[in-house]
């Protein structure tokens, strides 16, 4: 992975990111205005002589739907998050697999947290890259060859513990006990177990976070 790709790599990560930021904004203006009365039919530009329509109508109604059902999951609140997810672990991954001195900064910070790190960033972009569907099952294709790999290696328990306070102590202001903690039995995994139970949204926001966070500290140390 030369340079370019490496910046091309970084800026996604950062891009994914700040989309979740403004994605999930916006659902919350949504949520609590009925901006539906703005709605207007929207010509997409695709090329010199050639648009793509958006309908007034459609819009309408989708911006009706939300503001009068807040407490209901939308599909524009769901795909925000879940393209943010499946996009940085994705990215994150690829990073890890052809950039040698990030990995290196990664594995140095995160000291024997990186093996499970690894692992998990694996395991939510095989299940993320996999479904779609609103409830996420798990299918055997997602975990089993990771599966093998952990109990050949080094077990099935994987038990990422992690504090920025002891990884980042130097860039990290405020509650010292700010974290995360993911725990996984590859071993106790199924066919159709529910995604989300393994991995809760909670914890999916806290590892995303701490992926772009990492990504800031290694731009500002290796600029």
């Amino acid at each position: 992975m030369d340079k370019k790709q490496i910046d091309k790599s970084i800026g996604l990560i950062q891009g994914y990111y700040k989309f979740l930021y403004l994605g999930l904004f916006l659902e919350n203006i949504i949520k609590e205005n009925d901006i539906s009365q703005f709605a207007k039919d929207i010509n997409i530009k695709t090329g010199t002589k050639t648009s793509f329509k958006l309908n007034e109508k459609t819009i309408q109604k989708l911006l009706k739907e939300i503001y009068n059902n807040p407490d209901k999951q939308n599909i524009f609140g769901y795909f925000t998050e879940l393209t943010m997810f499946r996009g940085i672990s994705s990215t994150m991954k690829e990073l890890l697999d052809n950039n040698n001195e990030f990995k290196y900064f990664i594995k140095e910070r995160l000291g024997n947290n990186y093996f499970h790190f690894d692992q998990i960033i694996r395991f939510i972009r095989n299940v993320l890259s996999h479904n779609i569907d609103t409830n996420i099952l798990i299918k055997t294709e997602d975990y089993e060859s990771q599966k093998i790999y952990l109990l050949y290696n080094q077990g099935p328990l994987i038990n990422f513990d992690f504090k920025y306070k002891k990884s980042f102590d130097k860039y990290r202001k405020g509650n010292k006990d700010y974290g995360l903690k993911i725990k996984i039995n590859f071993k106790k995994l199924s066919h159709n177990d529910k995604f989300f139970n393994i991995i809760s949204i909670h914890d999916l926001f806290m590892i995303s976070e701490l992926c772009y966070n990492m990504i800031e500290i290694y731009k500002y140390e290796y600029k």
